[in-house]
């Protein structure tokens, strides 16, 4: 994290960009369990759709399914904290 903190020379931008990741962070509590490990295998360790089926074993739909319905819930949160715009 420190490396990430370091590319704002400001100490506005730096309390603006912690408080923006408390927000994901506190959008990722409301999912479940199962729900937010997919959701981070996908989108911070990047692990492909087969490596996440294998993990959980689900179907590719119901990890799709899971995908695209925890970023809905998380995007809506974001929104309405004012962190996204609703068309982002």
């Amino acid at each position: 994290m420190s490396n990430i903190l370091e590319k704002f020379s400001c100490p506005l931008e730096r309390c603006i960009f912690l408080e923006e990741m408390k927000s994901v962070y506190d959008a990722l509590l409301t999912l479940s369990s199962r729900d937010s490990d997919i959701f981070l295998m996908r989108y911070y360790d990047n692990c492909k759709i087969s490596e996440i089926i294998d993990e959980h074993l689900l179907s590719r739909s119901k990890t799709e399914t899971s995908l695209i319905n925890s970023s809905k819930k998380i995007r809506k949160i974001l929104s309405m904290q004012g962190h996204i715009d609703k068309g982002d």
